[in-house]
């Protein structure tokens, strides 16, 4: 009769213990694992904000559609929701308010956003709350920097400033879109009334040697020409100056100083062009990642409703920026690649 042979409890015989060159072989399987991994899942993740960025994009083009549709094709801005806060009009300063009564209006002279969505139920009455809503509403998912307001802005920039410490706000989002400032503006400046106000027109920016809109244009959607050619508003980043402590930060005045908090040139000045410029306004590049932020390409809205990805080439296209027959200037801060295109008529300012 055989007998057979158990195995105390507790004991390791039988049991053979990993190696130390077998651990380190797993260890270094994992490490290449996690980073053929790593680089996948930050594309998928920008992937997915790149889509949600165009999603959004498209809601605010339709909101501006709907403002349009409202207004007489108008568009909003300085020269229309704006109008009676712009800082060509400081002899009403006493309507600077308004901006906290009701929620539909622009927070700033060039908010274009605020009008335009100025239906949504979730908008705050109080135009500081209504001013941090809007950043964080209208977000990209790439826009990740929170910036403070800047001290010296003028008015409006002190209660904005008082109303985040009062509320514990870790800053402003900083801006994700903006609007090319020429669909704003006339393009000549003009009466507006019978009394003495005139409306704002691109001559009181200095920018013609750089793109001259036809005299008679008027900000208003059925004037910008071939809109499958023309952006509404693209990703964007307001302000950034390598000369200031810190160098980013956001103007929350009521008339906005520098074309504002909601609007910037086009991306054809190498300098002027605080968001969009290569160098920033002295920011040496650095705005470049913080507005080419999918993938170093932007997101652009047009006026026909599509939304593309541009690389920073593509987006000096001087097409895009301003109205049909606007004539493309000499200026020497021109950016070069914008050279490299035509824009209709296609010829220079003499």
């Amino acid at each position: 009769m055989s007998k057979t042979k158990h195995t105390p409890r507790g004991s390791q015989v039988g049991i053979q213990a990993f190696t130390l060159i077998e651990l380190l072989v797993v260890v270094a399987v994992i490490a290449i694992l996690i980073g053929l991994l790593l680089p996948a899942l930050g594309q998928a993740r920008n992937a997915a904000h790149q889509i949600a960025s165009s999603s959004l994009q498209k809601q605010m083009i339709a909101g501006l559609f709907n403002y349009g549709t409202s207004n007489s094709d108008w568009i909003p801005g300085i020269n229309t929701s704006g109008w009676r806060f712009c800082r060509e009009n400081r002899a009403r300063v006493q309507n600077f308010p308004l901006m906290g009564q009701y929620g539909s209006l622009p927070v700033q002279a060039y908010d274009w956003i605020t009008p335009s969505v100025g239906g949504d139920e979730d908008a705050p009455i109080n135009r500081e709350a209504r001013f941090y809503w809007v950043f964080e509403r209208f977000a990209d998912p790439a826009m990740k920097e929170r910036v403070p307001v800047y001290s010296q802005g003028g008015d409006g920039s002190q209660p904005m400033i008082r109303w985040l410490v009062d509320n514990q706000k870790p800053g402003l989002r900083g801006c994700s879109f903006l609007m090319p400032l020429l669909w704003q503006v006339f393009g000549e400046t003009r009466r507006k009334d019978a009394r003495t106000l005139e409306a704002t027109g691109q001559d009181l920016f200095g920018l013609t040697g750089m793109l001259r809109m036809p005299r008679a244009f008027a900000p208003q959607i059925t004037r910008v020409g071939n809109a499958a050619l023309k952006i509404a508003f693209a990703d964007g980043f307001r302000f950034l100056d390598s000369n200031q402590n810190p160098p980013l930060d956001a103007d929350a005045s009521y008339t906005g100083n520098l074309w504002g908090t909601f609007t910037n040139f086009s991306p054809i000045s190498m300098t002027i062009d605080r968001s969009w410029g290569r160098r920033g306004g002295g920011g040496s590049g650095l705005n470049i990642p913080l507005v080419y932020r999918h993938s170093g390409r932007m997101d652009a809205a047009f006026w026909d409703g599509h939304v593309a990805l541009l690389t920073p080439r593509e987006s000096r296209n001087p097409t895009f920026w301003a109205p049909s027959k606007s004539i493309f200037g000499s200026h020497s801060d021109i950016d070069p690649d914008a050279k490299l295109y035509g824009i209709e008529p296609g010829d220079p300012i003499p």
